[in-house]
């Protein structure tokens, strides 16, 4: 290993300062130098390479485990243990930082309030039963702007979102009629959210009904009622938002685009989902 490090590092440093700060000789460094690379160092090599690729295709966002399936999948069966070893080695770790949530929430209302038919109980067992939906801010400028976005349960596909520069319902509104769009306008969708004033107001209900969806809200002020939705929020801000200066709202629904419609919906490997993609998930069900 320190022979390893000095031949990597020895042009900017003097060879002979190095190994006395590392306490190996240099006729032992040069000893090591000619001797054959092994098979295990080789195999190293490759699985370094490979993995510095997968990292950079992920921009950062991936730990061994998700890099580890990016691996199998392309054939390259190593053990998550030999993943997490190179990737120490490497430097390489998955890009974290602390979450902050303003609340969005408006319940300081007056309108119809939808009885909560989850209950935390997030499972379903196909597409188009259950979608959620909640509100978030996004930075632009020194500015707060805001994303609607709306969730199938099933395979956790953003599959509406609409980035305003206001809370008015009618943003809420565009990012259903994309939802009902990509998805073909299905019926009988409950459609779970919390108690807002963009949710329970009178053109909202009225397009839910319309479409016959059944409406259901969570409790006032248990963010867990919606759990799944804060979990991408807070996905979504550690990996992309806190890593960027949005100036314009042109720049940040660019790079809301790419992060939520090529490599969340169809990159990102969820382990809910058996370490597929929410698409690719999608995908292998529906053959």
């Amino acid at each position: 290993m320190k022979y390893s490090f000095i031949k990597t590092n020895h042009i900017p440093f003097r060879l002979e300062k190095m190994c006395n700060v590392l306490d190996v000789s240099k006729s032992g460094y040069y000893s090591w130098l000619k001797r054959p690379e092994s098979g295990r160092s080789k195999a190293n090599r490759e699985l370094d390479k490979n993995i510095q690729r997968l990292y950079g295709e992920n921009e950062g966002r991936a730990g061994y485990l998700r890099i580890h399936q990016d691996l199998r999948a392309e054939s390259n069966l190593v053990s998550k243990n030999r993943v997490y070893k190179r990737m120490h080695v490497m430097g390489l770790k998955a890009v974290r930082k602390r979450s902050f949530h303003p609340v969005t929430t408006n319940s300081k209302h007056k309108l119809p309030v939808a009885q909560n038919l989850l209950n935390q109980d997030f499972k379903t067992f196909s597409l188009n039963k259950i979608w959620l939906s909640d509100i978030t801010y996004i930075p632009i400028a020194g500015r707060w702007s805001y994303l609607f976005a709306i969730k199938d349960l099933y395979n956790r596909e953003i599959i509406g979102w609409e980035l305003a520069p206001t809370l008015e319902a009618r943003h809420l509104l565009h990012a259903f009629e994309k939802a009902l769009m990509r998805r073909r306008s299905p019926k009988a969708v409950i459609f779970h959210s919390d108690r807002g004033v963009q949710y329970a107001s009178e053109d909202f209900r009225k397009a839910l009904s319309k479409n016959e969806f059944i409406q259901s809200m969570s409790r006032k002020g248990n963010c867990y009622d919606n759990a799944p939705m804060e979990s991408f929020f807070k996905t979504l801000k550690v990996e992309e938002v806190y890593r960027r200066k949005f100036n314009t709202i042109k720049d940040a629904k660019y790079f809301l685009f790419d992060y939520i419609e090529r490599y969340y919906n169809r990159r990102r490997r969820h382990s809910a989902l058996g370490y597929l993609s929410p698409v690719e998930f999608r995908e292998q069900i529906t053959v």
